[in-house]
């Protein structure tokens, strides 16, 4: 499941590990979040 992180240090935690397959970042007007699968 796709899950939104908002905060940056977890994001590139999670982005080293090896399940990680893709990552989308979704920009809105008042906050950025970050998808990933």
């Amino acid at each position: 499941m796709p899950r939104e992180i908002s905060d940056i240090k977890n994001f590139i935690e999670i982005c080293r590990r090896k399940d990680a397959s893709s990552a989308r970042i979704k920009r809105s007007k008042k906050t950025s979040a970050i998808k990933f699968k």
